[in-house]
């Protein structure tokens, strides 16, 4: 009983860590409201802050928002929401990828 909690615990942190690197390693954040080159540079300042954040892209025709996440880390997309929706911008959608 024993040996089995242990490879079911050790199977759930494989698969976790797993998880974490290969879908979150890119997030795209479809957002309203991004229109000039300010807009751009203050979501690069407050998102490119996080410790998770390797770079950031702001596509300002696209209205979209990359962020590429260090290897192994990863950002929760209500932590994302929250930074982008506080500096006065609406996520319309999210999507995950890889850098």
């Amino acid at each position: 009983m024993k040996k089995l909690i242990i490879i079911s615990v050790a199977l759930i942190l494989f698969f976790e860590k797993t998880y974490s690197n290969n879908t979150n390693s890119s997030i795209y954040a479809y957002v309203n409201g991004l229109v000039c080159e300010f807009c751009a540079r203050a979501l690069e300042k407050t998102i490119g802050n996080q410790d998770e954040v390797e770079n950031i892209i702001v596509d300002l025709r696209k209205k979209v928002v990359i962020v590429e996440l260090f290897d192994g880390k990863s950002l929760k997309e209500e932590k994302l929401i929250s930074l982008i929706n506080d500096a006065g911008y609406d996520v319309t959608e999210i999507r995950y990828g890889k850098k």
